[in-house]
């Protein structure tokens, strides 16, 4: 297929044919229906027995306060002290609530600890200590999995539990989440990533990597094609990236490549910051104008402090999750800093519809990220409940931003690949014509004349003779040397070439040829051989063919809009109406009129009348000056 060809394929009237953004949504779409089916294994399967819930029903206090009662929506803080737990493990029907009795001893126990350290007394004196009690875990660990405690006390006997919480931020929710945790354990559940995942949840994670693998091609594609959207979209694919390991990692009882808890919580925490971070970064990359300086410095400081707590969290005596406060003040205010920037910047100028687009919604994903860090601080939810929707929002507006972006970027580049060749061909047509106007210029009577001249003059008189050698070595040098001039020379330089041949003229017609030059301005430039040739044709069909000879005038000028060259001779004159068909290719004139439109926009114009004389005027403009 030609460019053109291309050209027309992403034209903006077939886009608005055939939507391209519309049409990645309908087939990933149609992907996640099929994945969803799939993942379902069939309707026809025998539907689970129905495993009852487990409540401890009892009381509550925090740090040595009073006694209260455990209510199931009730809230127990976990950031203001240790948490005391006692009461009783009692059986519950999941879809009515009704009480089933107390657990049996022997019973297994699932609960869930996210990032605290817990203990369990029972009335025997057994004692359950959680797994990150074990320093064998790792470095500064903390327990974010599930465990598994076996009751070994009477059916309907009291327990004790305590729980440590060893962070001040982040999980205000966590004594919830462990009270709402405790059910029968069932061997083989809650033991892995893909095996604790719902249908709707293992779509999602295929249906993520595909699209990374999607937008890696296309952040590939357009660095290749040069776009000057590459930068962005290479931000875009890694801040899916950084969101989707955050979204597996945030997961409950996560354990991937490597089963110690202080590896996933590093991983944990360091996705979360670089997926704050490179949003931030495309946020900065949109913003225009004065703005952009101030919300590009504040996300390098952000940047730099999610460096600084990463890096730190290596040193064995500085928990990761304890560089949280300070990581996300940083946060917060650099949020607040592009969001002023955003609206400040759509208010300094007219934005267009899609760029307005993707302010509002780079505004609202930076409000989503204040909200979910407020909302962790009042215990409202944990985890980044928000943020991880906020993925999904950018990632459709990734597909909508792909859907104009890549097309218009394609054809931008087969634009300019087609301006290029024509810009390439028009240089070689004007070496061509540039070539042709020289050989038109030596032509060999002109030779022939100018050497059979200084044959004669070295016996007549030797001293001219030699002059005439000197002035006809110039010439052709001068016109040999423009072959490799390819932009403007200056007028002065194009005069020296003049004169240089007006004086090997001269010395051949002598007093019949009469050359008057009316320089008023010469700080300009033209293409090289734009006069000479004019002066060539002045001389030649002008005063050489008129009886008596003539007068050749070279003159310059100036006015508020060009530069004006008139080359005027009293020669024979010729009328311009009738075409020469003397049988010969006139190409010089026409090769100059093009030369000089291309190059600098300049023009030539030939008046003449048979008997009188002809005038040639160029026009430069002022504009084009080089």
């Amino acid at each position: 297929m030609t460019p053109d060809g291309l050209i027309k394929m992403f034209s903006r009237e077939k886009l608005k044919g055939i939507p391209f953004a519309a049409i990645v949504i309908a087939l990933v779409a149609i992907v996640a229906v099929i994945i969803a089916v799939v993942s379902q294994g069939g309707s026809n399967q025998a539907e689970e027995a129905i495993i009852p819930d487990i409540v401890l029903c009892g009381e509550y206090r925090i740090s040595d306060g009073d006694w209260q009662p455990i209510e199931n929506a009730g809230h127990i803080s976990s950031t203001d002290g240790n948490v005391e737990l006692k009461g009783v493990f009692r059986l519950y029907y999941p879809q009515t609530g009704e009480d089933l009795g107390a657990v049996e001893g022997g019973t297994v126990i699932s609960l869930y600890l996210d990032h605290l350290k817990a203990t369990i007394k029972d009335s025997n004196g057994n004692v359950w200590v959680s797994d990150n009690e074990n320093e064998l875990i790792g470095k500064g660990s903390c327990t974010k999995k599930w465990s598994e405690y076996v009751f070994e006390g009477e059916t309907g006997a009291e327990v004790y539990v305590t729980i440590y919480n060893p962070h001040v931020f982040g999980n205000e929710m966590a004594v919830d989440r462990l009270l709402g945790s405790f059910g029968i354990y069932i061997e083989g559940g809650n033991s892995g990533l893909i095996a604790d995942m719902s249908a709707t949840e293992l779509t999602a994670l295929i249906l993520l990597i595909a699209f990374l693998f999607i937008l890696f091609g296309v952040s590939l594609l357009l660095s290749v094609i040069r776009s000057k959207h590459s930068g962005e979209i290479w931000l875009l694919w890694l801040l899916v990236l950084f969101g989707g390991i955050y979204f597996i990692f945030s997961r409950e009882n996560i354990a991937i490549w490597n089963p110690m808890h202080a590896f996933n919580t590093m991983m944990l925490g360091s996705s979360m910051m670089l997926y704050i971070f490179t949003a931030y970064a495309l946020v900065s990359s949109i913003i225009s104008g004065k703005f952009k300086k101030i919300a590009t410095t504040s996300t390098v400081i952000l940047g730099a402090t999610s460096l600084i707590s990463i890096i730190s969290s290596l040193r064995p005596t500085v928990k990761f999750y304890n560089t949280y406060p300070y990581w996300t003040i940083v946060a917060v205010c650099t949020a607040v800093v592009l969001i002023a920037c955003l609206v400040a910047d759509t208010f300094s100028r007219e934005k267009k519809s899609t760029k307005k687009y993707i302010y509002i919604t780079s505004i609202a994903v930076l409000l989503i990220f204040i909200i979910d860090v407020i909302a962790t601080f009042v215990g409202a939810w944990q985890g980044g409940r928000l943020s991880i929707i906020a993925l999904v929002a950018i990632v459709i507006t990734a597909i909508v931003v792909m859907g104009r972006v890549v097309p218009k970027s394609i054809r931008t580049v087969l634009e300019a690949k087609s301006i290029e060749a024509e810009r390439q061909a028009m240089e070689l047509k004007l070496q061509e014509s540039h070539i042709s106007i020289m050989l038109s210029q030596i032509q060999p009577h002109f030779l022939y004349n100018t050497l059979n001249s200084i044959y004669h003059l070295c016996e007549t008189n030797p001293m001219r003779a030699k002059y005439m050698v000197n002035s006809f070595s110039e010439y052709l040098r001068n016109n040999l040397s423009s072959l490799e001039e390819t932009g403007l020379i200056s007028f002065e330089t194009e005069l020296s070439h003049i004169t240089t041949y007006l004086d090997i003229e001269k010395v051949r017609f002598e007093d019949t040829l009469e050359i008057e030059y009316d320089v008023q301005c010469s700080d300009f430039s033209l293409p090289v051989l734009t006069v000479q040739p004019i002066v060539e044709n002045a001389v030649k069909h002008g005063t050489s063919k008129k009886r008596g000879g003539g007068k050749v005038i070279i003159s310059t000028l100036e006015d508020k809009e060009n530069y004006i060259i008139k080359v005027s001779d009293t020669g024979c004159g010729f009328d311009p109406t009738k075409p020469k068909n003397d049988g010969k290719r006139h190409v010089g004139i026409e090769n100059v009129k093009q030369r000089l439109s291309n190059m600098c926009g300049g023009s030539l114009t030939i008046e003449s009348e048979v008997g009188v004389g002809t005038v040639a005027t160029i026009r430069i403009p002022k504009g084009d000056k080089k």
